[in-house]
């Protein structure tokens, strides 16, 4: 048995990765057994300005 079949409350997940050299974004999302997952990917190698407008879109997701 999914241990989250025993849980009755809201639970959501995201992995987050940094972007290497010839990955592209990653931005995906799906439901399972009620639950909600996130995977994103988020690219360092920019000024932190850029950085920090990626982290509040991903925030946004979970926020």
């Amino acid at each position: 048995m999914h241990a989250a079949n025993a849980f009755d409350g809201e639970v959501s997940g995201m992995l987050l990765y940094a972007k290497t050299e010839g990955t592209e974004l990653e931005s995906e999302s799906w439901l399972e057994l009620g639950h909600t997952y996130h995977v994103r990917t988020l690219d360092l190698n920019q000024e932190f300005a850029g950085i920090a407008t990626q982290l509040d879109a991903i925030a946004g997701l979970v926020g």
